[in-house]
């Protein structure tokens, strides 16, 4: 999936993991402001994303499921 589906599913309440993560990272969000990690680390979406703003980020994201 596309990072804008990837932030929709997590508006929605999902857990997302991205191709460049390790095999037990994912993220999901708060409101609509804050990324939360697996490990409960909360982080303002919008430095998230600062840091994720190339190619590599724009695609192979996917829901995870059972978390």
């Amino acid at each position: 999936m596309t990072r804008d589906e990837a932030i929709n599913a997590m508006k929605a309440g999902k857990k997302v993991t991205h191709r460049n993560f390790s095999a037990d990272e994912w993220i999901g969000m708060v409101g609509e402001t804050m990324i939360v990690t697996e490990e409960d680390y909360r982080v303002d979406a919008k430095a998230f994303w600062q840091d994720r703003q190339g190619p590599a980020w724009q695609t192979n994201w996917r829901v995870v499921e059972g978390v």
